[in-house]
């Protein structure tokens, strides 16, 4: 049957299933007969690596993996996968919060507690894969929130490209913040204010750091 963690640090076992990155034990959300969810641990040594699955005393095949120590990814909510009629070139609209705690879309898209952002407004973007944070997290814990020291990501360039399609492009402006998410496991978050000068309509972004980019996720700016 299903099983899903219920309380926070993760545990290295559920529902019977222990997942193995470089024979070490991985923090687990959810396991089931055909999907088990995990989180890569901070520590892992970036290059080659593998990972294995176990399930009570039945030891699975090792595959090989590739870690990098930092890949960030822009969340996006998918919409036609959710049966909203969206053009397929439309969908990659990122899961991005205005102040008021609408998601930035487009008005014609119909969607309820939605609507396009403004410049001079503060947007948290939610994303994946930023790597270990400043002051460190333990895999499988939350990350600390106020009045604690936020986990910030250590890297001295955060910038995000408003109408960036191409790396490297568009309005440059630099992030409030880039780091984990209060509260949960391995989710980051981006806090940024739309520039004044940014594109309209549907405007592509990407988070910039040192030495790595994201992939572009799409607002709507009014």
């Amino acid at each position: 049957a299903p099983a899903q963690a219920t309380s926070l640090p993760l545990p290295s076992e559920l529902g019977g299933v222990k997942v193995f990155v470089n024979d070490q034990p991985a923090p687990a959300y959810y396991a089931s007969y055909g999907q088990v969810n995990f989180q890569v641990p901070f520590d892992v040594r970036p290059g080659p690596g593998t990972v294995r699955i176990d399930r009570g005393s039945t030891r699975g095949a090792t595959v090989s993996a590739n870690f990098a120590a930092s890949v960030p990814k822009l969340l996006r909510l998918n919409l036609r996968a959710s049966g909203v009629e969206v053009p397929e070139n439309r969908d990659f609209y990122a899961i991005a919060v205005n102040p008021d705690g609408t998601i930035s879309l487009p008005r014609e898209f119909g969607i309820p507690n939605s609507r396009p952002s403004r410049p001079g407004e503060a947007l948290v973007i939610y994303a994946l894969g930023f790597g270990q944070t400043v002051p460190p997290v333990q895999s499988g814990a939350a990350a600390p929130g106020p009045p604690n020291p936020l986990a910030q990501v250590n890297s001295g360039r955060k910038t995000v490209f408003f109408g960036a399609l191409a790396l490297g492009t568009g309005t440059p402006q630099e992030a409030l913040y880039v780091g984990l998410s209060p509260g949960f496991v391995g989710l980051y978050q981006v806090n940024v204010v739309v520039p004044q000068d940014s594109p309209k309509g549907d405007v592509p972004i990407r988070v910039q750091l040192d030495t790595v980019a994201s992939e572009y996720g799409l607002i709507a700016v009014e």
